[in-house]
């Protein structure tokens, strides 16, 4: 399963599950026994799922936006379909997930038309997305933000992003 394997993820349920724990039995919440809270709260945004319909996607982006969000992630792939989304966002921050859908050439051809949408970034656009060095090239090259991370298991891997240049927002998930 993945790039990692199960292992990896059976490692982080026994981590989760022990941290939980320990909190637990020093009597603290999870975020004391983590450091501590930094912060009273903190913002979200709206992350809408792939509708593959520029009517439904404009629809179901300006809703969120009525419904008070400042910012709304698009995981549409098709560029009339993120023009509807932008629309119907309006004022509002707007990112786009690509989860993973595109070469580095087809991003390249599409920067020009998603800087004028005004993305706050680009999320995961390659495979495989600890492709570092062509996530640098990319942010270089198309004068878009990259977002990243969601997809990386472990510290080492964050590290070799970071070192890399790969992101501009990076994302543990």
């Amino acid at each position: 399963v993945g790039r990692y394997g199960i292992t990896m993820f059976a490692i982080s349920a026994a981590d989760i599950a022990l941290h939980d724990l320990a909190a637990k039995a020093a009597g603290v919440s999870l975020a004391h026994h983590l450091g501590g809270r930094n912060h009273a709260s903190l913002p979200a945004y709206a992350s809408l799922i792939r509708y593959g319909e520029p009517d439904l996607v404009q629809r179901m982006a300006a809703q969120a936006a009525g419904e008070g969000y400042g910012m709304i992630k698009l995981h549409e792939i098709a560029l009339d379909a993120i023009r509807a989304g932008r629309e119907g966002a309006g004022r509002c921050a707007l990112t786009k997930a690509v989860n993973c859908n595109w070469t580095a050439d087809q991003t390249r051809a599409l920067a020009p038309a998603l800087r004028e949408l005004d993305l706050l970034w680009l999320e995961e656009p390659i495979f495989p997305p600890e492709d570092f060095e062509t996530l640098a090239r990319l942010r270089q090259d198309t004068g878009l933000a990259i977002a990243s991370g969601e997809n990386l298991c472990t510290a080492h891997q964050f590290a070799q992003m970071t070192r890399a240049g790969g992101a501009d927002f990076v994302q543990p998930s």
